[in-house]
C-alpha cells in the first residue's frame, strides 16, 4: 500500500505540474501563486534548482522572496558541506534507557514543537522514565545563522510537578 500510495502521489504531483505549466504558458502574465505552486511541486519531486529557477525573476514579490530564501539554504546545503566536526560531541552510547530524538530543542529554538517536547519529556523524567533526549545529528548547526553555535554538552530546563497527586474530595 505504501508503495502504492508514493507512486500515486508522485504521479498526481506530476500531473500537476504539467497542469500549472500549461497555465503559465498560456498566460501573458505569470500568475505569482501558479509559479509558488510550480516551485513546491518541483520541490517536492526533489528538483530544487528548477524550483529555485522557476521563481528567480519574480523576487519583487515578498512571497517569492522569502520562498527563495528558504530554497537558497537548501541549495547551500547541498553546495556547501556544512562542517560538522566538533570535537566537544561524544558518541552516543546506549543504554537501557529509552532514547528520544528531537528535530530541534531548547534552547537554540523556542517554537512550539520545541516547547511541546520539552514539556513532554521533562514530565517523563520528574516521573521516572529514564529517558535521553537527543536532538539529530548536526543541529543546530545546519540552519542559517547557528553555524556557529555553542556546543552545549547537555541542557537541561528544570522541571517539576505542580500538581504532584490529583485531591478528590
Amino acid at each position: 500500500m505504501s508503495v502504492g500510495v508514493q507512486h500515486s502521489t508522485r504521479e498526481n504531483a506530476q500531473n500537476m505540474l504539467q497542469y500549472a505549466n500549461k497555465l503559465l504558458l498560456e498566460s501573458s502574465n505569470k500568475d505569482i501563486d501558479v509559479l509558488l505552486i510550480k516551485s513546491s511541486l518541483e520541490l517536492k519531486m526533489g528538483d530544487i534548482q528548477k524550483s529555485y529557477n522557476t521563481l528567480e525573476g519574480y523576487n519583487h514579490e515578498s512571497r517569492v522572496r522569502r520562498k527563495l530564501e528558504v530554497i537558497s539554504e537548501q541549495l547551500d546545503l547541498l553546495k556547501n558541506e556544512p562542517n560538522f566536526n566538533h570535537p566537544q560531541i561524544k558518541p552516543y552510547k546506549p543504554t537501557s534507557s529509552i532514547a528520544y530524538l528531537l528535530h530541534n530543542s531548547l534552547p537554540y529554538h523556542s517554537g512550539g514543537y520545541a516547547c511541546r517536547s520539552h514539556g513532554l519529556l521533562s514530565n517523563l523524567i520528574v516521573h521516572g522514565v529514564d529517558i535521553k533526549p537527543l536532538t539529530r545529528h548536526c543541529y543546530p548547526w545546519d540552519f542559517k545563522g547557528f553555524e556557529n553555535a555553542k556546543t552545549l554538552e547537555s541542557e537541561f530546563v528544570s522541571a517539576r510537578s505542580i500538581l504532584s497527586e490529583p485531591k478528590y474530595r
